[in-house]
């Protein structure tokens, strides 16, 4: 089997590309990055600035399962434009090509609260990818929800930052309740249900833990 997986430097991607490479019915793993990865005998490494000098290729990669993990913020990414082109452009254009040449399955990493109809930006970009992302065909679909992901970063997130230094009784109720740990929890979940082919269209919230 052959897989495209996108947002690989990122926390979720990290875990789901290590998986992928060592998992034995993975033949060849495709990663586009802005940066170069290091080698694998399995892994196919695209590098260029801006992911979608990419998409052209897609067409010549002809996968059969996509992990899409590609993700920001408002913050990191300079503004609200830049946000959607990572959080909605980028994996339905790769999605839609993807399907196009044949990949039958597809796993989105959304958000909790990802609702199209909601009056706040972030919860609405998720929730508008995730409802056109019904509409490209595959014919295996895995929406992802998970709550606060936690793990090692490179950055530092806010609302992480504001909780710890401001009110630490609630960040210890809330994050008891809410964290969700990639390594330990959502990634093996993820990575075994994006590679299942059978006919479904599932959605996955994170369980409170």
């Amino acid at each position: 089997m052959k897989v495209l997986i996108l947002g690989a430097t990122g926390l979720v991607g990290q875990s789901a590309l290590v998986r992928a490479v060592t998992h034995p019915a993975i033949t060849h793993v495709i990663v586009p990055t802005r940066e170069p990865l290091p080698p694998s005998s399995k892994l196919s490494n695209s590098v260029a600035e801006r992911l979608k000098i990419l998409l052209p290729e897609v067409l010549t990669w002809v996968v059969d399962a996509v992990i899409c993990a590609l993700g920001t913020t408002s913050g990191k990414a300079g503004s609200k434009e830049a946000f959607r082109q990572v959080d909605y452009v980028l994996p339905l254009a790769f999605a839609k090509l993807a399907h196009q040449q044949g990949a039958e399955a597809f796993a989105l990493v959304s958000a909790i609260g990802a609702d199209a109809n909601s009056s706040f930006f972030y919860p609405k970009t998720k929730g508008e990818v995730k409802r056109d992302m019904k509409l490209v065909g595959f014919k295996s679909l895995t929406i992802l929800r998970p709550s606060i992901i936690g793990g090692k970063r490179d950055e530092s997130r806010f609302y992480r930052r504001t909780c710890s230094d401001t009110c630490p009784e609630y960040r210890r109720q809330f994050f008891r309740k809410s964290f969700t740990s990639i390594p330990q929890r959502r990634s093996p979940a993820f990575f075994s249900r994006a590679t299942l082919l059978r006919s479904r269209v599932v959605t996955i919230a994170t369980p409170k833990v």
